[in-house]
């Protein structure tokens, strides 16, 4: 369930994957300041349902690195980590 990786930039992401029987995936993205616990509630009611849930902790939130330069903190950044996350766990 709690997994990591290395992204495109070598910044290390950490999240949580649910395989589950239904063909679709969701995936929760937390805001500023925050991780991915704050789906916790959300992610209980759809996995019940059999949903798989696909959950990161962005880059410098939760568990994920921070990097040190600021360029790293923008939505293409960010984009591309997640597209990393869906092509590793093939969904």
């Amino acid at each position: 369930m709690e997994k990591q990786i290395t992204s495109f930039d070598g910044t290390k992401i950490y999240y949580i994957y649910k395989k589950n029987t239904n063909k679709h995936t969701l995936i929760f993205l937390h805001g500023i300041a925050t991780n991915w616990t704050v789906w916790r509630k959300e992610i209980e009611f759809f996995d019940k349902l059999g949903y798989s849930i696909l959950a990161p902790d962005l880059r410098g939130h939760g568990l994920s690195e921070c990097p040190h330069e600021e360029e790293k903190y923008n939505f293409i950044h960010f984009t591309k980590d997640i597209h990393a996350l869906i092509k590793k766990e093939k969904i």
